[in-house]
């Protein structure tokens, strides 16, 4: 079964709605529903990021809900399962997942930043402003990480996040012209 076809039909959603619609960034799907945005990782893997398998992309999308949330309690609403009933594909409810979407709150389409910018209503102060407050937050409002350090924390992280940062700024480029020019499966 075609995942982005069965995406795209509005009964394929836990929630009523009148339209999808569909953007893709380089390593992701993205539907937007009248009231939700779900975002399906792309089974990639760039060297520098690795959602090649179901469960990859199952824990990368965990873990994006659990940092987002830390800014964003309110947007970032859950990870769900994408499974087989009748034929068909569904987000959300009991079945084997045969792939996993992020729920988050869709924000009205005037507030997003190209909307703004498209008005001609962004400017330097306004991004200044902005990026401030999301660093404030950030030092003073956020809880506490998780105690537990991933593995390789203990070994020392910033020679591997120097060569992951060499790795990108070679390749994403690349990446991202082959992966958005590629015809949709």
């Amino acid at each position: 079964m075609d995942l982005l076809a069965a995406l795209l039909q509005p009964e394929a959603y836990p929630e009523p709605t009148q339209r999808v619609e569909f953007l893709q960034t380089y390593i992701s799907y993205i539907f937007l529903t009248d009231k939700h945005a779900y975002k399906i990782k792309k089974p990639v893997n760039f060297g520098y990021l690795d959602f090649s398998t179901l469960r990859k992309r199952h824990y990368y999308l965990e873990q994006e809900l659990l940092l987002n949330r830390r800014l964003a309690p309110e947007m970032y609403l859950a990870v769900l399962p994408v499974v087989q009933r009748r034929g068909r594909l569904f987000i959300g409810g009991r079945g084997e997942p045969r792939e996993y979407a992020l729920q988050m709150l869709r924000l009205p389409q005037h507030l997003m930043m190209d909307e703004i910018a498209a008005r001609g209503e962004l400017t330097a102060a306004m991004m200044a402003s902005q990026m401030a407050a999301m660093v404030t937050m950030s030092l003073t409002e956020l809880p506490s990480p998780p105690s537990a350090l991933p593995p390789w924390a203990s070994k020392g992280c910033i020679p591997p996040a120097r060569r992951n940062m060499m790795v990108i700024t070679k390749t994403v480029a690349a990446d991202v012209f082959r992966v958005i020019s590629t015809p949709l499966m």
